[in-house]
């Protein structure tokens, strides 16, 4: 049913964040992107709950959610949904945040505040992954 060269399947993308204040520019970056849906969620259970309802794409966790850290989050989501790709906000280090997500098969760490530019290359390596996957 697909036609080649057309925009790629809908993604479904599900933002966890305890306050989404300092997202605004992703937030309206994923918002107006065709082809995307975005699926807000305050905290990790939250997120999980989606999870096993809906087919995701793509969570990003900012770096604290309102039950759990980021990190906490991305953790059980690799545990009972190892095919969701995920990115994570987060200030750590390069190196350290390597270490800490290490086996958790995350896409990209993201500033705190991800702008468009971060946002759009985000979209661009997950559409990318698919397009390994899909040929």
């Amino acid at each position: 049913n697909k036609v080649r060269g057309a925009v790629q399947s809908m993604q479904t993308v599900l933002f966890a964040a305890k306050n989404f204040s300092g997202f605004s520019s992703m937030v309206e970056f994923l918002r107006d992107e065709p082809g995307v849906e975005l699926v807000p969620v305050p905290s990790g259970d939250a997120a999980l709950k989606v999870l096993q309802e809906k087919k995701i794409d793509l969570l990003i966790a900012a770096e604290n959610l309102e039950d759990m850290s980021g990190l906490a989050c991305l953790k059980l989501v690799a545990q009972q949904f190892p095919l969701v790709y995920t990115a994570l906000c987060s200030t750590l280090s390069p190196e350290d945040f390597h270490e800490s997500t290490e086996g958790l098969g995350v896409l990209m760490q993201l500033s705190l505040q991800p702008g468009k530019e971060e946002s759009a290359k985000m979209l661009a390596q997950l559409q990318k992954i698919n397009a390994l996957l899909s040929s």
